[in-house]
């Protein structure tokens, strides 16, 4: 026998109902989801207290000269899932330091400066990365690089003129930037730079040939 027609106000009713369920389904997800969140926030900010602390221990040590308790820290931070770019850097720099691993510490300071080019210090440790690998001319060109955004920092000053020190202008008694002592060192630059092609040139014969006519 066929159910009978739902009535107007039974039809109503119904509705609300259902519409009274899909509400409290809906409310139970937005709370559990509220709370998920709450949940997530609350152990990234502990991971985060916990990742300034070790960062705050570290530097303290990197300062003391506790290099190998500082480079085990540091290690610690990025095994932590660190990706700031002070605690890639700093890692990067003791790795290659104190335990001697030069690829690897490389790899580390590379990465931090990709995501931190405007942090000095990460910029001053990747060149004293590339110092240690014997790569100077890349040390000097991330620091002139740096140099640029901060004209005055004093430690990224002290390391490019340690490593390219500024040769004395031709005319003492003339202003370093003066035109005529810039041009005059462009050419000094050349002609030391012609003759000293030309006793390489001789030193490993490598004179013309005089070809046959």
């Amino acid at each position: 026998m066929a159910r009978p027609l739902m009535g107007t106000g039974d039809s109503t009713a119904a509705r609300s109902l259902l519409i009274s369920q899909i509400t409290e389904v809906v409310g139970d997800i937005h709370v559990k989801g509220a709370l998920a969140g709450a949940v997530f926030d609350g152990r990234c900010a502990v991971e985060r207290d916990q990742q300034d602390r070790l960062f705050r221990q570290g530097l303290a040590l990197c300062r003391k000269g506790s290099l190998s308790t500082a480079a085990i820290i540091f290690r610690r931070l990025v095994e932590l899932g660190s990706n700031e770019p002070l605690h890639l850097s700093y890692c990067g720099l003791l790795t290659t330091l104190v335990f001697g691993h030069r690829r690897e510490g490389l790899s580390l300071c590379e990465r931090a400066l990709r995501f931190g080019a405007d942090e000095p210090q990460v910029v001053v440790n990747v060149a004293r990365v590339y110092e240690k690998t014997g790569q100077k001319t890349k040390a000097i060109k991330v620091l002139r690089r740096g140099l640029r955004e901060l004209p005055a920092h004093a430690e990224m000053l002290n390391q490019i003129n340690r490593l390219s020190p500024r040769r004395r202008p031709p005319l003492s008694f003339v202003d370093r930037n003066n035109a005529v002592n810039r041009q005059l060192a462009i050419f000094l630059a050349r002609l030391s730079g012609r003759r000293e092609s030309e006793e390489g040139a001789s030193t490993m014969n490598l004179s013309p040939t005089t070809q046959k006519p």
